[in-house]
């Protein structure tokens, strides 16, 4: 309940607990309640930064809850993109020297205004669109021109557009930023947030100070409990990999995902892991070492590298000594759903 009041997927930690009738009653402590408001402060800023990422990333993208199909999808953009180009032209409405053009058919359902394309800015609009568009084109005897425009079902039956597309470059989107962008974050399955947090780049192994991320620093001041999260919701977390890992496990702790802290002596370094399942129920076993996965700009002794020169031996090292933990990497990019 209190999960999906807050939207962040958040849980508290209560001391006490019991059901009178149809009610339940839980006693929580002060820190319990700092850690709790916190925790939904730094989650919904972390949330905040990862639109700002996916809005850069992809200016004006289209809203993928509403064509979930990706086929659907690509001619509905293509017929923005032929529509909007067309209109840049002649525009809804033209009243220059009573000089009027009329344009109707216009299907309103259309992405048109949240579609982006890699070439749109830089486009010479010189009508060669207009064939696939426009449907009707009439002129009265006063100089009144008179479109009508295609609808979407009509642009889509056309059998040339496979043709057309490959003309135009549009800025696509993965399945799991269109994941990102169309849920709150407490909507996403445990894999996602996973996904979104390293998306975040909070935990990415800053040397300096960002807007939004934590620091490497060797003379770094240690906390716990809710003030952990409340320097990190601040941004003034730091430390060495042992903190980035137990910072980790406070953030995933208070997310109700079941995580490790582990470590190695072979290579000198610390990480969190985390167990956690995708929206097809598929448990998902992952390292979280600066992201997802052991980190590949990991610093070692040159002697320490064979322990972790192939992927086998590094998801073997990192998983190590974590009980129902497999021995090798048990997920992939598509499993993040």
């Amino acid at each position: 309940m209190i999960k999906s009041v807050n939207e962040q997927g958040v849980v508290f930690q209560y001391t006490y607990g019991e059901k009178k009738g149809n009610y339940n009653t839980y006693i929580i402590s002060s820190d319990n309640a700092k850690m709790y408001y916190y925790s939904v402060k730094f989650v919904h800023k972390l949330n905040e930064v990862i639109q700002n990422k996916l809005k850069e990333n992809h200016p004006g993208i289209v809203d993928l809850t509403t064509y979930p199909d990706e086929h659907t999808r690509k001619t509905r953009i293509l017929y923005d993109f032929v529509v909007a180009t067309f209109l840049e032209d002649y525009g809804w409405f033209y009243d220059d020297y009573d000089y009027h053009e009329y344009i109707t058919g216009f299907d309103e359902k259309t992405t048109f205004t949240e579609a982006y394309f890699d070439n749109f800015d830089n486009y010479d609009y010189d009508n060669s669109y207009t064939d696939f568009i426009v449907k009707e084109h009439t002129t009265d005897p006063d100089s009144y021109d008179h479109y009508v425009l295609r609808s979407y079902e009509e642009f889509a039956a056309l059998p040339n557009l496979e043709e057309l597309s490959k003309e135009i470059a549009m800025n696509e989107i993965n399945s799991q930023e269109a994941l990102l962008l169309n849920h709150t974050f407490g909507e996403l399955s445990d894999a996602m947030k996973i996904y979104a947090i390293d998306y975040s780049t909070y935990f990415s192994c800053y040397f300096s100070r960002p807007d939004f991320g934590m620091v490497y620093k060797t003379d770094y001041t240690s906390t716990y409990g809710y003030k952990a999260m409340k320097t990190m919701y601040e941004n003034k977390a730091e430390g060495v990999c042992m903190i980035f890992a137990r910072y980790e496990c406070i953030l995933f702790e208070q997310l109700g995902m079941t995580n490790y802290y582990n470590s190695s002596y072979q290579i000198n370094h610390a990480w969190s892991v985390v167990k956690v399942k995708n929206s097809k129920g598929k448990i998902l076993w992952i390292p979280f070492d600066y992201g997802i996965g052991p980190s590949p700009s990991l610093v070692i002794d040159p002697s320490q590298a064979k322990y972790i020169d192939t992927e086998k031996k590094r998801y073997k090292l990192y998983l190590n000594g974590i009980k129902g933990a497999p021995s090798k990497k048990n997920f992939n990019e598509d499993d993040f759903n």
